[in-house]
């Protein structure tokens, strides 16, 4: 008995001493870079060597292309536009967000309101991004489909057709006339989304933007008033009260 005790005891230790001395780190394993091997988040365990993988900045006005990690650089800063360098241009550099409505009518849908979303990010380089998007595509796509189905009975119905010849005539196909519209609206609705790449340039209270400087530049008139972009947009026909995100 007394040599059983002793055994355990010699175990004890040196299930002890390997405690103290060993990692039972359930390791969770950040990614070797530019200066650092793979290392634990955890205990900071180091695995392996790093590797010549940056982490990029892009180039600014103020600093060329730089690994955020080691700091090794490459090509030049900006060279900036005057065009876009303007007081009231600089105001502008960041993200704005605008929400607003699109009548259906104008796509021949009357009744049907489209919830829009419109971001533009204004850089220090003249580059101007639009974003374009629903404002809440699954919710729009559930109203959607319900408008696009009475829309149909309605149609139909004027035609003549009853609302059981309908469902007959779609049963025929193989198909239901629900199942028609929820693809109708989602093809739609990846149609509405858009992003746009543009230059741009301020001057008199104007945005002047296209595709390329050689191009001729459209404009809309702006104002920056209580920390909003107002901006008429004349494709819309309304002023877009954007606010700033970034």
């Amino acid at each position: 008995m007394k040599r059983v005790r002793g055994i355990s005891v010699v175990l004890l230790v040196a299930m002890l001493l390997t405690m103290l001395t060993g990692c039972f780190c359930q390791h969770e394993w950040a990614e070797a870079d530019c200066q650092n091997p793979q290392t634990c988040k955890l205990c900071g365990k180091k695995e392996g060597e790093p590797n010549d993988v940056h982490t990029w900045e892009e180039a600014t006005t103020d600093a060329p292309k730089h690994c955020r990690i080691c700091g090794k650089t490459e090509g030049e800063k900006i060279n900036v536009d005057a065009r876009f360098q303007t007081s009231k241009c600089k105001d502008l550099f960041g993200t704005w967000v605008a929400y607003y409505d699109i009548d259906g009518k104008k796509m021949g849908l009357s009744g049907l309101i489209i919830p829009m979303k419109l971001t533009m990010t204004f850089s220090n380089d003249g580059k101007l991004e639009m974003k374009a998007e629903l404002e809440n595509p699954a919710e729009f796509q559930r109203t959607f489909v319900d408008f696009l189905v009475d829309y149909t009975y309605r149609q139909l119905s004027a035609m003549g057709m009853s609302k059981s010849e309908v469902d007959a005539a779609y049963r025929q196909e193989g198909t239901t006339l629900r199942k028609v519209c929820q693809e109708q609206a989602a093809a739609s609705i990846e149609d509405m989304k858009s992003t746009e790449s543009l230059i741009y340039y301020v001057n008199n209270g104007q945005i002047f933007s296209a595709k390329d400087w050689d191009e001729s530049m459209d404009y809309d008139k702006f104002e920056l008033k209580g920390g909003k972009l107002l901006l008429d947009d004349e494709d819309l026909g309304e002023t877009l009260s954007f606010v700033r995100k970034s």
